[in-house]
């Protein structure tokens, strides 16, 4: 056994307790193994030295190979006691465990698991555990008899892991999707309450390189220091940390150094997922009723009143920023002030944003510049005590919130902020923009040439829009110009693939039950505009490039270049088809360019009294 393990123990009582983990035995519940006993101990040292002193340094398990025992011995390491799923609090010792492998086949690849899943008010899912991600959503892998026939171990996402990610506990796995970063929050199990516990840790199977690692907060968002994870390619590995008091309120996971795709290994992209799941048992938090919705701090009532969010790009950064528009809220009392929130998990999980006194917009803005509608699911507004309002972990008094309804959230989060299968995993409405774009920047570099009379140079540009528009897989893609080369300037997905994929999402979404009637509409109109481009201007410019190359002269492609380019300007910009000085979305008029403004709408949310 290669296996390596190092405690760092800076107390007495650690040094006890080290001591005696040769007497005592752990079983988890879903795979009961009599581990063996560590045989060597090893160095392994935080990355980042935490910025605030703890008291006490941490114990941190590291291993890989065979990591039976180095699991055992952080179960241990916990209490030894394995608390299950059973809600409510189990007391200072034990802990949670969550191996993946019972969960149904419905919230299963290729379908995805609710952020809340292992925070159930019943057994056996309490387990005290909240979950997100900026990416689409989280994903257990399906396990290999499951009906649909779903590749196991992520061969929904690319075909190549079912045989690299091997599991720890079998057969399924856990992995974020669109994103290769999860967080996780600790709350009393089966609650709302939230908690902090003594430790986390898990198994990771396949990380290549130094990138996978953990970083542990407290209440306050203070770092208590970021660990990494060792490397096993093709393996498993494991990493622990226990604090001596119960401080962790937050961890984040990284995943390796891009998210699950078909580009893992190509660019310096390396992926890692994740197998058992092992915390302390969750603790209280002191005034811990603090951080819950409590009684009104002046007795006041909200006035019937409504303010629209408008998520913004800035700096190329798509929906980085959010402005709340508050003009209409009446100013504050003396010593209140309104908080802003952003909702994680439709409100089990906040962040205040901003306070304000009222009166004017409030405007917010990712600082690392990621995509919001990848990171929140809902905005709300809270009346505070103006000296307690910053130290909150949540709103005490919730006057107006609104939410992205979690039945579309997975699917509006494919279309503008990431797609499992796409380059990059960019996702839809922007692919279909961009590559559109490219598209018509290379008709129109046709054009110039067949002007010029240069048919050769002509044709080859109009291969370029070929294999644009129908992507890698497409009918037809390759060398159409027969210069014995295949060019292809854009990303290889295709727009028809991108027009495709965005009709498919934005169908499912209008076709959700009881959906409120401005959403449907949008979902309609994103679809509708979608197919304008695969059913309509797609076939056209591709019929046109086929004359083009058919041509045997500059002077006879030309006339037939310049209709795609009008062709190929639709497709992106759209087309005032009746004259009404507008582009609406309805047939032969919106194009790309409508889609990516239209699936706003899918997002927009309207700030309304609270219930």
């Amino acid at each position: 056994m290669k296996t390596v393990i190092r405690l760092i123990l800076c107390f007495v009582g650690y040094l006890a307790l080290a001591l005696l983990l040769t007497a005592c035995g752990g079983q988890d519940e879903s795979a009961a193994v009599e581990a063996p006993q560590p045989t060597a101990a090893a160095v392994a040292t935080p990355t980042e030295v935490p910025t605030q002193a703890t008291g006490q340094e941490p114990v941190i398990v590291t291993g890989s190979g065979d990591i039976t025992a180095v699991v055992e011995q952080y179960r241990q390491l916990l209490g030894g006691v394995n608390n299950g799923g059973e809600p409510d609090h189990k007391g200072a010792d034990g802990y949670r465990e969550i191996n993946w492998d019972t969960a149904p086949d419905e919230v299963a690849a290729p379908n995805f698991l609710a952020p809340d899943f292992f925070n159930a008010p019943e057994a056996p899912r309490a387990r005290g555990l909240v979950l997100n991600t900026p990416g689409t959503g989280l994903m257990i892998s399906a396990d290999s008899d499951n009906p649909a026939g779903v590749l196991p171990r992520f061969g929904n996402i690319n075909a190549q892991y079912a045989d690299s990610f091997q599991t720890f506990s079998p057969e399924r796995l856990f992995s974020p999707v669109g994103s290769n970063i999860v967080n996780m929050n600790f709350f009393i199990p089966g609650t709302n309450t939230p908690a902090a516990v003594r430790g986390f840790g898990a198994v990771y199977t396949d990380v290549d390189t130094d990138h996978t690692a953990f970083e542990y907060f407290d209440v306050d968002g203070q770092s208590l220091g970021k660990f990494e994870t060792p490397i096993a390619d093709n393996g498993l590995s494991f990493l622990g940390v226990v604090f001596p008091e119960p401080l962790v309120f937050r961890v984040e996971v990284r995943y390796g150094t891009g998210a699950l795709g078909p580009d893992d290994g190509t660019d310096g992209v390396d992926v890692a997922v994740m197998d058992n799941f092992i915390f302390g048992e969750p603790q209280p938090l002191a005034g811990t009723e603090a951080a819950l919705p409590a009684a009104n701090p002046a007795g006041l009532i909200p006035p019937d009143l409504t303010f629209i969010a408008d998520f913004q790009t800035v700096d190329e950064q798509r929906l980085s920023a959010v402005t709340v528009d508050l003009t209409s809220l009446p100013p504050a009392s003396d010593g209140l002030t309104y908080g802003v929130w952003s909702s994680g998990d439709q409100g089990v999980s906040w962040q205040m944003l901003d306070t304000t006194p009222g009166g004017q917009p409030v405007t917010y803005q990712s600082p690392t510049g990621h995509n919001l509608v990848g990171e929140i699911d809902g905005l709300a507004l809270s009346l505070e005590e103006s000296a307690s309002a910053k130290g909150l972990t949540g709103p005490t008094t919730i006057w107006y919130e609104a939410h992205i309804p979690p039945a579309i959230l997975p699917d509006v989060r494919l279309l503008v902020v990431a797609a499992p299968d796409t380059p990059g995993g960019v996702p839809y409405d922007p692919g279909l923009k961009a590559q559109a774009g490219v598209a018509l920047t290379h008709g129109g570099l046709a054009l110039a040439a067949l002007e010029r009379g240069d048919l050769a140079g002509g044709q080859g540009h109009i291969e370029h829009v070929w294999n644009i528009l129908t992507g890698l897989t497409g009918e037809g893609y390759g060398d159409v110009n027969g210069d014995g080369q295949i060019q292809n300037p854009g990303d290889g997905y295709g727009v028809w693939p991108y027009a495709f994929k965005t009709a498919e999402v934005a169908d499912r979404i209008a076709e959700i039950p009881n959906l409120a009637d401005p959403l449907q509409q949008a979902a309609l109109n994103v679809g509708l505009c979608a197919r304008n481009i695969s059913g309509t201007w797609g076939p056209a410019a591709k019929e046109q490039a086929a004359q083009i190359l058919a041509a045997t002269d500059a002077a006879t492609a030309q006339a037939t270049a310049q209709e795609m380019v009008t062709t190929l300007d639709a497709l992106l910009n759209g087309l005032d088809s009746d004259g009404n000085g507008q582009i609406d979305p309805q047939p032969a008029e919106c194009g790309a360019e409508q889609v990516y403004r239209l699936s706003h709408g899918l997002f927009a949310l309207s700030l309304v009294k609270s219930q």
